[in-house]
């Protein structure tokens, strides 16, 4: 099944600073089980010289923070530095839900919490070689449950490598550039063990409705030499000839919506302190 989703996203003023189109594929859990596509992959294995290579590209990273990377220095052809992200672990899994991802509209929650969630929601419940009902989510820190529905191992969640995409454009481009537009696709699973190696380079370069703007093609190579996911950016920079960077306007049909939107949520809050 495809799925797809549109999240727009308000600040405090009711002004758009965002909009997230998200297409998920589907499977049956089940069928996935019974083919065993990935059913052959091993899991990763490190020696000392394996990570000590890894650390060398943590520690050559470098974020371009407050010094502008102005659109006249940037030229098509230009390459991203190296960046890495792994080995993946339960430990960064768990950090990222700290970080706040996961919570709506499963949840993931304890003890009297994950009872009544569970009344909530029991399909998403399935019980574990225990007999304790435990969430479906947990297919990307439990590798049991994972190869019970057809993987060799838990694996990452698909926004986790959009972040690092994220992450890698932000450190190229600096605090004063503003991301127009990212895209990227996951294609094949990133399973605890992992490394990530990320790449990229400048391919596109123009000026559009006022902006300054560069186009970036990014991929993520995982340390078996497969590519897992490819992503496309846009990023508006500065000028040295007209300035800061412009933010993109906001199309029509969402700024309308997000009007009423804003309007119904300011006449609910007068509701409720007129209550009290």
């Amino acid at each position: 099944m495809i799925q797809v989703r549109r999240d727009v996203k308000l600040n405090q003023h009711g002004e758009v600073v965002s909009v997230h189109r998200i297409l998920s594929i589907l499977s049956e859990r089940k069928t996935a089980r019974t083919r065993g596509k990935y059913s052959a992959i091993e899991p990763a294995s490190y020696s000392d010289a394996d990570i000590a290579k890894i650390d060398e590209l943590y520690a050559a990273e470098q974020r371009r923070g407050g010094e502008p990377r102005y659109f006249e220095d940037v030229a098509v052809g230009d390459d991203l530095p190296s960046m890495v992200k792994g080995p993946l672990t339960v430990t960064e899994v768990i950090a990222f839900h700290a970080g706040g991802y996961g919570f709506v509209p499963y949840g993931l929650k304890s003890s009297r919490l994950a009872y009544a969630n569970r009344r909530r929601i029991p399909a998403f419940f399935v019980k574990n070689e225990q007999g304790v009902p435990d969430v479906a989510q947990r297919l990307h820190w439990d590798s049991e449950w994972a190869k019970a529905i057809g993987n060799p191992m838990a694996y990452d969640y698909g926004v986790m490598r959009e972040c690092w995409f994220h992450h890698y454009v932000t450190d190229w481009a600096g605090d004063d550039a503003f991301v127009v537009h990212q895209q990227d696709s996951m294609r094949k699973f990133n399973y605890h063990g992992d490394t990530q190696f990320l790449s990229g380079s400048v391919v596109g370069k123009r000026e559009e409705n006022g902006l300054r703007l560069v186009d970036l093609k990014m991929t993520m190579t995982n340390q078996r030499g497969v590519e897992t996911s490819f992503g496309e950016a846009t990023v508006a920079l500065p000028s040295r000839e007209s300035g800061p960077t412009l933010l993109p306007t906001v199309p029509d049909d969402i700024a309308r919506t997000t009007a009423r939107m804003w309007q119904r949520h300011l006449e609910l809050t007068a509701q409720k302190r007129r209550a009290h």
